[in-house]
């Protein structure tokens, strides 16, 4: 972000910066959500083992 907010990178870079950050965004929101299933999953069959009992 530094690089970003110094006058010294051009456009181009600035704007290739900025996408290789939006395509990290969308990875990170994937694996987040991927965490998420799993957790509820196990969540659920914990849930379900408990009534069982």
């Amino acid at each position: 972000m530094e690089e970003l907010s110094a006058r010294d990178v051009d456009v181009e870079e600035g704007l290739k910066k900025f996408k290789e950050g939006v395509e990290l965004v969308k990875q990170c929101r994937s694996q987040l959500g991927e965490a998420e299933n799993a957790f509820k999953k196990l969540q659920a069959e914990l849930d379900a083992d408990g009534k069982n009992e």
